[in-house]
């Protein structure tokens, strides 16, 4: 069983699985991330949820990969815990100019680096 995200002809997130050398998509289900989540949640297995969710039309993976519609294996979705604003990133000083090295690098062969 191989898995696979992808935005379908609407724009929308979806999953496919390969089975037997056919590729079709898992009805009901927009990501990867959660499946495994019923999966750890519960006590079927990822090909167990698969299989009751149900398989839909066949997909072509080598067209959504010429159509750059093939999505990474697993994006996790970032939830926030309050309403409150994420925090601003913070301020980077500006990088300081390199010096130069005066100082002449010798080492003597086979000597350990200190």
């Amino acid at each position: 069983m191989h898995l696979i995200q992808f935005t379908d002809e609407a724009g929308n997130r979806a999953v496919a699985v390969t089975q037997d050398g056919e590729t079709r998509v898992v009805t009901g289900v927009s990501s990867v991330y959660d499946l495994a989540q019923a999966a750890i949640s519960g006590t079927n297995t990822l090909a167990e949820i698969v299989a009751a969710r149900g398989l839909g039309a066949s997909v072509d993976k080598a067209a959504l990969l010429a159509e750059s519609r093939l999505l990474s294996p697993s994006i996790i979705p970032i939830r926030r815990t309050s309403t409150s604003p994420a925090p601003a990133s913070p301020t980077l000083a500006p990088p300081r100019p390199a010096t130069p090295c005066t100082r002449p690098i010798s080492r003597r062969p086979n000597s350990p680096i200190a």
